[in-house]
């Protein structure tokens, strides 16, 4: 029987994902890039997978959880040599209360402490891959009560996540070191996080690191999937979208970003976030 993907989305609330991809003699060449307003945490229970988080490379293995706080644009590609399957959770931090006692989103806030990646033997000695499972069960089922379970799942999630973190950057717990990164790819991903607030055309980056501007369209691509003019667009509507929620006008908010008409901002955020950026306050 061939494996399907399922997803489910209670607005405001989760969006819970089951998915598969089957072995493949082939490389898949196609990468997920994507920069969201969710947290995410993806649980590989087959296979192996190759992220890049704002420009530095991660693999989470089968068994292991990889984490990504809002906003943080990331690629992934998963292995083709075996079936990967993968849970995939993402939630607002909107909705997770504060509490004087814990920090409850301690475990997004130091993710590239311990490098985005959650080792299996650390995953196994908290009850992730169970919560997951009763989410998913929940989530197909017709429960009355339904959004209250999945909320008090959620929160156990994030409960064990955190425990994990703790035991993971005691001394007596190994931090995996991060893949090598191209250095040329890391100095161009510095460079535009760095010049984020200016007008950022391909020829000026492709100037400032010394290569012609056909060579740094593949070295995006290979590294991120997309476009570095993607890229840079992401970065600047995530930024924007900062901005906005500190009070700041749409109109100011197009002129710090560097862009010359109100109406290009304005498009390239609602393409984003399919709202225009007047409405985020």
């Amino acid at each position: 029987m061939t494996n399907k993907d399922f997803h489910y989305t209670s607005p405001n609330l989760i969006s819970y994902s089951h998915k598969f991809l089957p072995a493949s003699k082939k490389q898949h060449l196609s990468y997920v890039s994507e920069s969201h307003r969710l947290v995410e945490i993806m649980l590989v229970v087959q296979g192996k997978m190759h992220y890049t988080i704002d420009g530095a490379q991660y693999v989470a293995n089968e068994g292991d959880i990889a984490v990504i706080n809002a906003g943080e644009f990331h690629s992934s590609r998963a292995s083709h040599v075996t079936l990967c399957e993968r849970l995939i959770l993402h939630f607002s931090t909107n909705s997770i209360p504060v509490f004087k006692s814990v920090a409850p989103m301690n475990a997004f806030q130091k993710a590239s402490l311990y490098q985005h990646i959650i080792p299996k033997e650390v995953v196994q000695k908290t009850k992730m891959l169970s919560l997951f499972k009763k989410i998913e069960v929940l989530c197909k089922s017709d429960d009355l009560y339904k959004d209250l379970k999945l909320f008090s799942l959620l929160i156990s999630c994030i409960a064990e996540l955190n425990f994990a973190v703790d035991l993971l950057t005691t001394k007596n717990h190994y931090i995996p070191a991060p893949i090598e990164t191209n250095d040329l790819f890391k100095s161009t991903i510095d460079y535009i996080n760095e010049n984020i607030q200016k007008p950022l055309p391909i020829s000026t980056v492709a100037q400032y690191i010394g290569v012609s501007e056909s060579y740094l369209h593949r070295l995006f691509k290979q590294n991120m999937g997309i476009s570095m003019l993607n890229y840079i667009q992401n970065q600047k509507m995530q930024l924007a979208l900062s901005l906005l929620r500190k009070g700041h006008s749409a109109q100011s908010v197009s002129e710090m970003l560097g862009y010359e008409y109100y109406a290009t901002f304005s498009n390239t955020f609602k393409k984003i976030f399919s709202a225009p950026p007047n409405e985020f306050k």
